[in-house]
C-alpha cells in the first residue's frame, strides 16, 4: 500500500470554507476510484491567521496514483478554486510505503 501526502496552508478565516470545498471537489474525486482505500484530511494551526491542511490518501499501488494523478504522480492536484483559499500550494506531494497498519477497522 502507498500513502501519498500533500500539505498546504490557508488563512485560518479560510479554513472551514476551504474544507468544505474540498470535501465537494478532492475528498469527493477520490470515492470510489479503483485503488484508493481512503481519505484523511487534517488540520492544525500554526498561528492565530494561519492553518496547515494535510491530506493523506491511502492506494494500492503506484499505477493506481497514476491513473488519478497523471504521469507525474509526485506533483501536486489542485482543483479550480483553491488559489482563492491557500496560500502555501506545494508543487510536491510525497509517497510513502506503507509497512504496518493495525486498527484500521
Amino acid at each position: 500500500m502507498i500513502l501519498r501526502e500533500w500539505r498546504g496552508v490557508t488563512p485560518a478565516s479560510k479554513r472551514d470554507a476551504y474544507l468544505d470545498y474540498m470535501k465537494k471537489t478532492g475528498i469527493k474525486a477520490h470515492t470510489g476510484l479503483k485503488g484508493n482505500n481512503g481519505v484523511f484530511v487534517m488540520t492544525r494551526d500554526l498561528s492565530e491567521s494561519r492553518c496547515e491542511v494535510v491530506i493523506l490518501t491511502l492506494w494500492d499501488s503506484m499505477e493506481d496514483i497514476r491513473a488519478f494523478a497523471g504521469n507525474a504522480p509526485e506533483r501536486a492536484r489542485y482543483y479550480t478554486k483553491e488559489q482563492q483559499y491557500l496560500i502555501e500550494m506545494p508543487t510536491d506531494v510525497t509517497h510513502y510505503e506503507v509497512e504496518h497498519v493495525d486498527g484500521l477497522g
